[in-house]
């Protein structure tokens, strides 16, 4: 086998990637667990510094890769469980498909630098002006680029201090990214000047992009020490409903057996019953919980009646579910779904999961997928492996109609796509729900950065969240993002708590991500207008 030879010139690009390293750690500190989120500002910044000084743009490209690789693998290691244990793919497999999400992300982050040093020298303008709006871009394309991945944006890191994150309500969580980038900008701007002033007495400091920066954390800081308080009056005056929420803890791999359907039954039943003791007028199961299907459209099955006939109160039936396909009566279409039903079993019109995991849930491109699926099953190591659900997603958004208060939904996945919450809270929600099945992380930091998102999304429209997980993390959040009950992660836990109703809505509700395609837009006009000098100069080169 011909030998790898490294150059030279890529052995001292190595060498030299030592801070892209650093950035990696820093910002997977600044997620939870660890929880550090002041580090998220000074993140990027070791990564600015290689890549603004780099001897070729190609290594500005790279150590830009390095960081974001790297970091992205830190923050979400926990996918290697969710592919090994749950897609049974062999560890060296999933090491291997976990590697290329994380190369998928850091090409990302390698552009985002190459593009700010790019655009910068062209267009001449201030590190501090064109690294933040390049981030705010780069997180823009996450959002929907092949179905999109934001998980844990950097702006999110500030729900770590909630004054600073108050702001989200305005400009989005989202739009939370730009004062960090700006942070990180400035921080290498002083570090710059610092290293600089010996041999440099002329150069000055960085005043300008301090004091804007300044303005910035102080700005977000003084919103959210009165928006709180604002925040508060509101909820004092909305309608306590009290809401129970059930945590099975089954393993999901067992969940589907027939020999533990029965267990899990009554596990929920008897979860559900102790809430419905406790006050609840509401009760929430976690994502898929029980291991029935239901056709939509027909009477529950005997099962599902059985458990809302015990419960005895409103509940949120979690199944998977089937609609019949007239084309082909064979293969009806699958869903991932929740109904609320009331006391005396009336239902509700079933709300299907719009977003689905891509490869979990669903096959993308199936011309492609499915027979590359079937030949990784003939390889003998391959031949459990598990890829898709064959779920449908769903077509429309619904609020449903709980008798003291209005509320929404959002299944697991879809918490972390703002503009698929927004819909659902315009659609008139007085409060809402998210269930989820967080099984699928293991006992890792993804339930921990999964609820925190939801924190972001309470924030941003000053909604109470009711939340029920198979595994944890079940509770409540409030209209300001704080925690108000939360069970913890891998116990068996039936939990009540008030939601309050918020008749609300936010900037960001009406408006949307409003912020970040202002500077979507201001990026790409600098963009373009750095094209067309580049152009313009090799014209007149002659090349």
């Amino acid at each position: 086998m011909k030998k790898i030879r490294l150059t030279p010139e890529r052995r001292e690009a190595l060498r030299e990637s030592w801070p892209a390293l650093v950035t990696a750690l820093l910002y997977v500190l600044a997620f939870p667990s660890a929880g550090l989120w002041p580090l998220a500002f000074v993140a990027l910044a070791p990564t600015l510094a290689i890549a603004q000084g780099a001897k070729t743009t190609e290594r500005t490209w790279w150590f830009g890769f390095v960081a974001g690789f790297v970091g992205n693998a830190g923050k979400l290691y926990w996918l290697v469980y969710t592919i090994n244990h749950y897609g049974h793919f062999p560890l060296p497999a999933a090491l291997v498909v976990f590697s290329l999400l994380c190369g998928f992300l850091g090409v990302f982050w390698g552009y985002t630098f190459w593009l700010t040093r790019r655009v910068g020298e062209r267009v001449a303008l201030p590190l501090s002006v064109v690294f933040p709006l390049a981030w705010m871009t780069q997180e823009w394309v996450l959002t929907w680029f092949l179905t999109g991945f934001p998980w844990s944006m950097i702006g999110h890191a500030l729900v770590g201090w909630l004054p600073m994150a108050q702001a989200a309500d305005v400009i989005g969580g989202l739009g939370l990214s730009f004062p960090v980038a700006l942070g990180n900008a400035v921080i290498y701007e002083i570090w710059k000047f610092a290293r600089e002033r010996q041999s440099r007495p002329d150069r000055r400091f960085p005043v300008g992009e301090f004091v804007t920066f300044a303005m910035w954390v102080v700005a977000l800081a003084v919103y959210g020490f009165l928006r709180i308080p604002a925040i508060d009056q509101q909820m004092a005056s909305g309608r306590a409903i009290r809401v129970g929420m059930t945590q099975g803890n089954i393993d999901q791999n067992e969940k589907w057996n027939p020999g533990n359907q029965d267990r899990t039954f009554e596990t929920y039943l008897a979860q559900a019953k102790k809430t419905v003791v406790d006050g609840a007028s509401l009760v929430l199961m976690p994502e898929t919980a029980l291991p029935y299907w239901q056709t939509q459209g027909r009477a529950l099955k005997s099962d599902l009646r059985e458990f809302v006939d015990g419960v005895g109160a409103w509940t949120l039936i979690a199944v998977p579910t089937k609609v019949e396909n007239p084309d082909d009566p064979e293969w009806p279409y699958k869903y991932n779904s929740v109904v609320l039903a009331s006391p005396d079993g009336d239902l509700s019109d079933w709300y299907n999961k719009h977003r689905l995991v891509p490869f979990g849930e669903y096959l993308p491109l199936k011309k492609l997928s499915v027979p590359l699926v079937k030949w990784l099953r003939s390889i003998p190591a391959l031949s459990k492996l598990r890829l898709s659900a064959g779920f449908y997603p769903g077509e429309e958004y619904i609020v449903f109609p709980h008798p003291e208060g209005r509320f929404g939904m959002a299944i697991c996945y879809e918490i972390i796509y703002p503009g698929i919450v927004r819909k659902v809270v315009n659609l008139g929600t007085d409060f809402m729900v998210t269930i989820t099945n967080d099984a699928w992380f293991g006992d890792t930091s993804a339930p921990h950065q999964h609820w925190d998102q939801v924190r972001m999304r309470a924030i941003e429209h000053r909604k109470y969240f009711a939340r029920s997980a198979n595994t944890g993390i079940s509770g409540v959040i409030d209209a300001a993002g704080r925690t108000k009950s939360a069970t913890g992660t891998y116990v068996p836990a039936a939990v009540t708590d008030d939601v309050r109703t918020m008749n609300v809505q936010t900037i960001y509700s009406r408006l949307g991500d409003w912020f970040q395609w202002v500077c979507v837009l201001a990026f790409l006009a600098f963009s373009a207008i750095a094209y067309a000098r580049a152009r313009r100069a090799r014209a007149a080169d002659g090349v």
